[in-house]
Parts: structure tokens; C-alpha cells; sequence
């Protein structure tokens, strides 16, 4: 018990973080996951850089681009678009490496 106080002494405190984040106080007890935490942490950082000489240094380091087609097989017809992303969601449960969820995320639909 003692020592729960001294580490709850010792520990740092998130209040800048989350003021950061523009969450209230209701919202730091929720739970977020990893992909919302970065898209926000990057959205804030750009906020940030905009209009310094690094603006573009997030968007230049993490922004993937990636092509969605689609064909039609009774037709004639392709549409094709480009998006760009700074993160993916991959399948892991049932995958057995990295390789191998990156090659379901490509796999054409039909």
C-alpha cells in the first residue's frame, strides 16, 4: 500500500497529452486503439507545422498511396481511383506473418 502511493507520487502525468488530443475528461477513460491514437497525434502535429518549413515532413515520411480498381465482368467497364493513407487495416488473426496479411489485403475480390 505504501509503496502504491509513492509510485502514484512518482508517476507522470497525462493532462497535457490529453488537452493535446482535445479529449475531455470523460474521454480519457475510454478506450482508443493504436490506429485512432496516431491518426490523431498526426493531425495534431500537421495542425502544428502548418506553415513552417516542416509541414510536409508527416505527410512526406508516412503517406502511402494506394490504387483501387474495379472491373466488371459482364461489361466492358474499369474505374480506377487513387487514395492516398497513412495507415492500413490488416487481418492478423489466422495469418502467420505480415507477408501473408499484406497478401490478403491486395487479393482481388470477385
Amino acid at each position: 500500500r505504501k509503496q502504491q502511493r509513492k509510485d502514484a507520487a512518482l508517476a507522470a502525468s497525462t493532462q497535457q497529452l490529453t488537452n493535446a488530443f482535445g479529449w475531455t475528461s470523460g474521454q480519457v477513460f475510454e478506450q482508443h486503439d493504436v490506429q485512432e491514437l496516431n491518426r490523431v497525434l498526426i493531425d495534431k502535429l500537421e495542425t502544428k507545422l502548418a506553415g513552417s518549413p516542416a509541414q510536409t515532413v508527416l505527410r512526406d515520411m508516412f503517406v502511402g498511396r494506394m490504387k483501387s480498381y474495379l472491373r466488371c465482368v459482364d461489361v466492358e467497364y474499369t474505374s480506377e481511383r487513387q487514395e492516398s493513407f497513412y495507415d492500413l487495416s490488416l487481418q492478423v488473426r489466422g495469418m502467420s506473418s505480415l507477408q501473408q496479411s499484406m497478401e490478403a489485403f491486395v487479393e482481388p475480390e470477385v
